[in-house]
């Protein structure tokens, strides 16, 4: 791959996720040079992240505290799934780390129930709350563990946040940036060894 390739070339999966709950979008390659103008690797390259989140330490689940920001690394003990007064799905995922339990809450993502299953391995990123006295996560950011050599995208450590646009999540844009470096050569360093 070079700088020069489009960017569906990076990982064709990702170029062609689609967002939308009900009807589902554009491909993010198309997302990615309509709304922001990037059409090649290198472009994609030098959107630079507008800033950086620290996801880096993690913390037991005992000792994770009210509107603390914090990564918890948890096995899945409990998935239940009911429907809210409105008829919408919401599934509860209650995680274990042996220090203490911690609910995570999906609101109209069936889908979570199939895929966050009992004794799955997961790093979640958010920031600690209560509801109804059982500890939660709020704006919660999953990543699955599915090895200890599993290479974590998300969580885990210090993880950037890029401009995004409708049609494409900075997650999305993460992810094509992660898999970009790991399939180019290496890129000379373009600053001068004194600066």
């Amino acid at each position: 791959m070079k700088l020069d390739d489009p960017v569906r070339t990076i990982d064709p999966r990702l170029a062609n996720r689609r967002m939308g709950a009900r009807t589902k979008g554009p491909p993010a390659y198309e997302v990615l040079d309509d709304a922001l103008g990037i059409e090649t690797v290198g472009q994609l390259l030098r959107h630079y992240p507008r800033r950086y989140i620290d996801r880096s330490k993690t913390v037991a689940i005992r000792q994770l505290r009210i509107g603390q920001e914090a990564t918890v690394i948890g096995r899945v003990k409990r998935v239940l799934t009911r429907r809210t007064r409105q008829g919408r799905p919401m599934v509860t995922v209650t995680l274990f780390d042996g220090s203490g339990y911690l609910d995570l809450t999906f609101f109209n993502q069936p889908w979570v129930a199939n895929t966050y299953r009992e004794g799955v391995e997961l790093a979640v990123s958010g920031v600690g709350a209560t509801y109804r006295g059982h500890l939660q996560l709020a704006n919660q950011l999953v990543e699955v563990l599915r090895s200890e050599e599993a290479e974590q995208v998300h969580t885990g450590r210090i993880i950037p946040v890029h401009r995004a646009a409708e049609g494409i999540s900075a997650r999305t844009i993460r992810e094509m940036v992660h898999r970009a470096l790991e399939r180019l050569p290496h890129i000379p360093e373009p600053l001068p060894a004194e600066v």
